[in-house]
C-alpha cells in the first residue's frame, strides 16, 4: 500500500490556481469565496499554504512568484479595460 503524499501548496492545485488568479485581481477573501462556492476560511487555508509551500511572506511575492514560475500567466486573468488602469496614481 502506497503513502499518499501530503500537499506542500506548491506547486499550485488547479483549485490553488484559481485562487492566485483571483487574488492576482484585488478580490478579498470572501469573494473569492463566493465566486469558487468556498468558506473564506478554505480560501485562506489554500492562500497559508501556497505562501508556506513557496516561502513567499506577502500575498505579493506569493503573486509574483506565481508569474515568474508560470504557474500564472497574462492568459489566464481576464482583460482589463483602459478605464480599469490607475493612470493617475491612484
Amino acid at each position: 500500500m502506497s503513502k499518499k503524499s501530503k500537499r506542500t501548496g506548491w506547486p499550485p492545485s488547479d483549485r490553488q490556481t484559481q485562487i492566485l488568479v483571483l487574488l492576482a485581481q484585488g478580490l478579498p477573501y470572501k469573494e473569492i469565496g463566493r465566486r469558487l462556492v468556498l468558506a473564506p476560511a478554505t480560501v485562506s487555508y489554500h492562500v497559508t499554504r501556497m505562501q508556506q509551500g513557496s516561502n513567499a511572506r506577502s500575498l505579493g511575492m506569493l503573486i509574483a512568484k506565481a508569474f515568474v514560475l508560470g504557474f500564472l500567466t497574462a492568459e489566464l486573468l481576464p482583460m482589463l479595460g483602459a478605464d480599469d488602469l490607475p493612470l493617475d496614481g491612484n
